[in-house]
């Protein structure tokens, strides 16, 4: 729902893995996602990923 946008709960959420990927051992993590989505790459950027590449048909 729009009305959840912009209240930390995403980051929160990613926060959480990365401490707990970390915790476990776990240092490599991917995600995926569409170029168009910008606000999500935003949010992936503002807790330390980065694009490494594109995928092409």
């Amino acid at each position: 729902m729009l009305k959840h946008r912009g209240k930390g709960v995403g980051k929160m959420l990613l926060e959480n893995v990365i401490k707990e990927s970390e915790a476990n051992g776990i240092w490599t993590l991917q995600s995926g996602m569409f170029a168009e989505n910008e606000a999500t790459i935003a949010l992936h950027k503002i807790v330390g990923f980065r694009i490494i590449g594109y995928r092409e048909r």
